[in-house]
Order: C-alpha cells, then structure tokens, then sequence
C-alpha cells in the first residue's frame, strides 16, 4: 500500500442490528477479520475509527517531519562546523597578514638609514615628487633614523 495508507482495511456495515447480529452469532469473527487485515466498522463506531486513523495519519506526519528535522539539524550542524573551521583558517590568514604589514612597516621606518628617511633624504637632494609621504609614517621613519 502507499505511504498514506493503514495496514488494514475498514469494512462498514451499515446497519447497526446486523452488525450486532453477525458479532453475537460468531464471537470470533471480529478476530478473524482483524487477522486478514480488515476491521468490521458499524454506524456506532465509524466516526471513532475515522478519527482513529486520522490522528494516526497525523503523528505519521509528525515523526516524519521530525526525522526530517533531524536530518537537516545535522546538515546544519556539519556546515557549523565547516564554517568554524574556514572562520579560524580566516583568523590565522588575518594574523599572518597584520604580521606581514607589521613587518613591512618596521622595514620602512626602523634602525638607521630606513627606507622612508633614505627617500626623504632622495627628495631634499632634489629628487622631483608629486606627492607627499603621509606625516605620521614620516615623522615615525625620521624618528627612527635618528636614534
């Protein structure tokens, strides 16, 4: 059967007497027929079984959606953890490089004779320049030079 199915059958019988009837005649039958897979249903009982089924199909429903829920919780969970990782791989990339800018800046402005003083000194020669080397990156490659 499909997914929205039971694994049984209802048989309605739509006269209540000759459900009663057929029950006090054979006491077994209602066993019976459950064992093949079908449930003697009367007009008494009929909205219960259907509302049976109907809550039936809804925890389906329910437990189908949470396995679905878990499924994907644990397909979130993996792209966390894969974008913690790359997160932390940024970090160390963004280290390096702050390191490497560190680095080129001391190798610009520190110890005697650094770049930024050696082009300074170029310029007061009488090297022709259009621009200006920033007055804080100066001053700190002057002061270095001079110690």
């Amino acid at each position: 059967m499909g997914d929205a199915s039971l694994d049984l059958v209802l048989m309605f019988v739509p006269i209540e007497p000759a459900h009663i009837t057929a029950m006090h005649h054979d006491p077994e039958l209602w066993a019976y027929a459950y064992n093949k897979g079908i449930v003697l249903v009367s007009p008494y009982n009929l909205l219960s079984a259907m509302k049976l089924i109907s809550d039936l199909w809804q925890r389906e429903k329910q437990n189908r959606n949470a396995m679905d829920i878990a499924d994907r919780s644990g397909a979130l969970y993996d792209k966390f953890v894969s974008f913690t990782d790359t997160l932390r791989d940024l970090g160390m990339h963004i280290n390096r490089s702050h390191n490497s800018y560190e680095e080129a800046i001391k190798q610009l402005t520190s110890g005697k004779g650094n770049i930024i003083s050696q082009v300074e000194k170029m310029k007061t020669l009488g090297a022709k320049a259009k621009k200006e080397i920033p007055e804080k990156l100066l001053q700190l490659g002057l002061e270095e030079d001079e110690e």
